[in-house]
């Protein structure tokens, strides 16, 4: 399976957003990519204030570019995920949205709130993974990269990839920043022995890379911190190497452990 992270300058002009997804999706195909990944909120942009007018989000122009997008990838064989504000019920909630071929679409609602989202957004309930040609793929939202446990419960889940969107950039640089948080997605990866694929808008300074990170802890592709650009790799399960066999071991371990505690 051929899997693609785009990386853009995402801003609140959904239309703009709407071009770029498009324009990432063009070049996704050109690359035979099937799986194809965005930052949060990239159809609207990330809002970095307290909203009391959910106006402000113009949900409904994101449904009707939403459906747009479905008509493109209707007619290829990508499935496509990316972030957007939605309403879930009575609810307000910053999601991924996947869209695959001529099916419905389905969402994953960010639950590690804090701050801005969690005066703006209601947090989720579903644990975030989806099925791609018989692949299961595992979804994060940015601040929940932060929590190990976010992601042992798709270790749990014997999930070999995990997808995380970011909206994370800063008005002046911080390279320390941008190392640590590429070190903590390698940790990810390394301690759950899976894939981690990571998108990052680039409106402002990158504090997370667009990355492609190993179950080694290996970065295998990175994207360059001020430019448009689309990643690929082919993903094929890796064989069980010494070291790998033996972090999956103490994991099923400790996570059966902590199941029968509670």
């Amino acid at each position: 399976m051929k899997i693609g992270t785009f990386q853009f300058a995402c801003d609140h002009n959904i239309e703009n957003n709407f071009i770029s997804i498009e324009r990432g999706i063009r070049e996704a195909i050109q690359n035979r990519v099937e799986l194809l990944l965005m930052p949060e909120c990239a159809l609207c942009g990330y809002f970095e204030e307290m909203i009391d007018d959910k106006g402000k989000y113009e949900i409904e122009k994101q449904d009707y570019y939403q459906e747009k997008l479905q008509h493109i990838i209707d007619r290829t064989s990508m499935t496509l995920v990316f972030g957007r504000i939605q309403s879930i019920g009575d609810d307000v909630c910053n999601v991924v949205a996947i869209l695959r071929p001529n099916s419905g679409s389905s969402y994953y609602a960010k639950r590690a709130l804090w701050g801005w989202d969690k005066n703006n957004f209601a947090a989720g309930k579903e644990k975030g993974f989806f099925v791609i040609g018989g692949v299961k793929i595992g979804t994060r939202i940015c601040y929940e990269a932060d929590f190990p446990e976010y992601f042992r419960e798709l270790f749990a889940e014997s999930i070999p990839i995990a997808l995380v969107s970011f909206a994370h950039s800063g008005e002046r640089d911080d390279i320390d920043r941008y190392e640590m948080m590429k070190g903590l997605l390698q940790t990810r990866a390394f301690e759950n022995a899976m894939f981690v694929v990571s998108a990052n808008s680039i409106s402002g300074n990158q504090l997370t890379p667009t990355a492609i990170i190993d179950p080694n802890g290996r970065v295998i592709g990175i994207a360059s911190r001020r430019e448009e650009e689309l990643l690929v790799f082919d993903y094929e399960e890796p064989p069980y190497q010494f070291g790998r066999q033996g972090r999956m071991e103490h994991s099923k371990y400790l996570c059966n452990i902590k199941q029968s505690q509670q």
